[in-house]
């Protein structure tokens, strides 16, 4: 899934501590542009200028459907306070860690300018354009805030994680439960919410990516951990943690694998490729490497693709212009009025149901649980998707 990179512009910012941009630099056809601005010595009006400069070439090439390779398209999107836009962009965020900054403006400069040289050479992969549009339904959950108790919050959303799974920072929404009285900032007492959250998420990847068949139709037609249950004679709770806990700890002489022969397979081939300093890869193709913690880099491959497959689905839904208020990494949370709970319900199962849809040739399906409720993390149960159009009420 590389992409070619020709005709492309590259836009790398150092931002400060308080997130204020302090050198952009801009890269096109061989010509470097650097620009200082919350520099000591420059006016107020300078910096207002330059950045006036950048927002309208970024949103002119942007629009115009231009390719630009970014260092971190949600702080560039923060930091420069670019208009969120619903179509989709030839963007792709390489998710360069920031330098340490440095006292000169001649040092910085050479930093930038170092920077554009090495985006030149890196190979562009399609789930960084997927994380770059994905930055744009984060920063739109940023902006809008949540009330807690009736008053405005404003989470911060990161994905610097080594797995790309969002994280809050600060007020933590994803960590919130039924104790919080959590509302929509543009909704009514008689909104109702709705919650979709994927079956086994963890064991429903590892069977696609390890493309064992029985694990897999375990995971699409059945609860795996309840059909692992009667197999093996153990509570349900027993059989989580047991199979969780070998894959994770790629324990491939676990014996539950004797029911999972393709899946071992799988897991010793990525063993192999750890052991020999190698990377593994997520569903999309983004490679994972940790050389003191292999584990890790494994653990991250599954993690990695969810984090791929949640990055698709809140684009989507939010392009809707559903009322999307967080997602915890297997599960969205929507407010709607009754009025619309039907078209809500059908329509994001569909999207959550196959989040791949135009993005893999398999297609693969996520059987998707709906809850709704009328208070904060107080959910019914209402249904359980196998796919899209086939259901049944729990």
């Amino acid at each position: 899934m590389a992409i070619s990179n020709n005709s492309i512009d590259y836009f790398y910012t150092l931002f400060d501590k308080k997130h204020k941009p302090l050198i952009v630099g801009i890269r096109t056809a061989d010509r470097n542009i650097i620009t200082p601005l919350y520099i000591p010595g420059r006016s107020i009006y300078d910096i207002t200028q330059s950045i006036k400069k950048h927002v309208q070439w970024f949103e002119r090439s942007l629009l115009n459907g231009r390719t630009i390779v970014t260092n971190d398209f949600k702080s560039i999107l923060n930091g420069f306070k670019f208009e969120l836009h619903k179509e989709k962009l030839s963007v792709f965020d390489i998710f360069d860690p920031l330098p340490k900054i440095s006292n000169t403006f001649e040092e910085l400069s050479n930093i930038v300018n170092s920077k554009l040289l090495e985006m030149q050479k890196c190979t562009l992969y399609k789930w960084q354009n997927i994380i770059a549009n994905a930055s744009i339904v984060y920063e739109s959950l940023e902006r809008q805030g949540i009330l807690v108790g009736g008053l405005h919050q404003y989470p911060k959303w990161s994905q610097h994680t080594f797995t790309g799974r969002s994280k809050n920072i600060g007020f933590n929404l994803q960590g919130t439960s039924a104790d919080d009285d959590i509302s929509d900032p543009s909704g009514n007492q008689f909104d109702l919410f709705v919650n979709f959250d994927w079956r086994a998420a963890d064991i429903r990847i590892a069977a696609i990516l390890s493309g064992d068949k029985i694990l897999s139709q375990m995971s699409i037609e059945s609860d795996p951990y309840m059909k692992l249950s009667e197999i093996l004679d153990l509570p349900r709770s027993e059989c989580k943690t047991m199979l969780l806990r070998a894959i994770n700890a790629i324990d491939i002489d676990n014996p539950i694998f004797q029911i999972f022969p393709t899946m071992k397979e799988w897991m010793i081939l990525n063993k192999s490729k750890l052991d020999n300093g190698e990377a593994v890869s997520s569903i999309l193709g983004r490679k994972f490497f940790n050389a003191e913690k292999p584990r890790s880099a494994f653990n991250a491959t599954m993690q990695g693709s969810i984090a791929q497959a949640m990055q698709l689905t809140i684009r989507k839904v939010w392009e809707l212009d559903f009322r999307l208020l967080v997602e915890t990494h297997d599960s969205i949370t929507i407010a709607c009025n009754k009025n619309s709970l039907k078209y809500v319900i059908q329509t994001i199962t569909n999207i959550m149901c196959r989040p791949f849809f135009g993005i893999l040739n398999s297609n693969p399906v996520f059987p998707v649980r709906v809850n709704i409720g009328k208070r904060w993390c107080q959910w019914k149960p209402f249904r359980l998707y196998y796919d899209v159009d086939r259901f049944q009420s729990i």
